[in-house]
């Protein structure tokens, strides 16, 4: 008889926890959501977040216990010139949706779902539940990330980042990588001059403009090791005989006004090769894989290049007639 009895307790606190606990998971709607006023365990927010532009920033202590339970944003995310070393707090995010409600000006400012931007102390972001960045409704990019000196992403956060939309972070820096990351000290882009040998993964776009390498040799034996570019590949108006890339099997194009390949203007580059790649999970504003432009002896690509291409998205080339693989059926026009 005890037995049952207390069974039965069990049974009623279970439900009782279950009532109070679900009764204090909400969603909560705030134009321009303060993190002092905000109420407390709020899993889904209508609104915008903003941290670190304040006169006077919220205790860390107080962000945690008000963002812990947080999984979904309708709005947008701004966090930057804050004193954060982590985003821990938001770990529980899985969904972010951009949004123009109520006060604009927070998003209109960068015009992204998520900026993280000049935090000179944030070195990590915890963010491993993200799922879905909706940039439908606008937005420039969904994920932004600039200017965190300290910061360090790690390769499955990479991962879960390139699955989302329009995400943007040039020359980042990877934590216990486990490739050969190169990056750049300034903002600028990879070009025959700086990148080193046995890099694997560019961490922002190769630009070869008017280059010409002073040992084609040497140069085309860096572009070998390449597996990555984290950026897209613009070659204009160079004195270039072939471009090739043997290993590279993935192109996340930082840049949404430029295709992923660009070649334009280039009067003796007659080969070009991209036998491995694979995956292209960012095309921007567009369609093509590669655009290539007036470059007067690029009259055949290989067939293994063009199938690798083409089973991807568009190939656009202009001005010469160009053919895959000597085929007919599959051109790249």
């Amino acid at each position: 008889m005890a037995f049952v009895i207390s069974s039965k307790l069990f049974i009623v606190l279970v439900v009782l926890f279950q009532f109070f606990t679900s009764s204090q998971l909400k969603e909560c709607v705030c134009a321009l959501c303060r993190i002092d006023t905000l109420p407390d365990n709020c899993t889904e927010i209508d609104g915008h977040i903003q941290i670190g532009l304040e006169s006077e920033m919220p205790p860390f202590e107080l962000i945690e216990f008000k963002l812990k339970k947080l999984a979904k944003l309708t709005g947008c995310l701004l966090i930057a010139n804050s004193g954060l070393t982590s985003l821990k707090f938001l770990s529980n995010l899985r969904t972010v949706i951009y949004a123009q409600t109520g006060n604009s000006e927070t998003c209109s400012v960068y015009g992204n779902a998520i900026t993280l931007a000049k935090n000179n102390l944030l070195r990590r972001l915890y963010l491993d539940s993200l799922e879905e960045i909706d940039v439908t409704r606008g937005a420039d990019y969904g994920l932004y990330i600039s200017l965190n000196p300290s910061l360090c992403i790690t390769e499955k956060e990479v991962e879960i980042f390139f699955n989302t939309s329009r995400f943007y972070a040039p020359h980042m820096n990877i934590c216990d990588p486990t490739r050969m990351y190169c990056a750049l000290d300034t903002q600028g882009f990879f070009d025959d001059t700086n990148i080193q040998e046995g890099c694997q993964v560019l961490t922002d776009s190769l630009v070869l403009n008017g280059s010409t390498p002073n040992t084609s040799e040497q140069f085309q034996n860096r572009l070998n090791d390449i597996e990555q570019i984290f950026g897209s590949i613009i070659v204009l108006n160079t004195k270039l005989t072939s471009l090739k890339f043997p290993k590279l099997w993935r192109i996340y194009n930082f840049q949404p006004t430029l295709p992923a390949i660009l070649l334009q203007k280039n009067m003796n580059i007659s080969q070009v090769e991209f036998n491995s790649l694979k995956s292209v999970p960012f095309l921007g504003d567009h369609r093509e894989i590669l655009y290539a432009y007036q470059n007067p002896k690029l009259v055949n690509i290989s067939w293994d290049t063009c199938n690798k291409l083409l089973d991807i998205g568009f190939v656009t080339i202009e001005g010469n007639g160009t053919t895959c693989g000597q085929s007919s059926t599959r051109s790249c026009k």
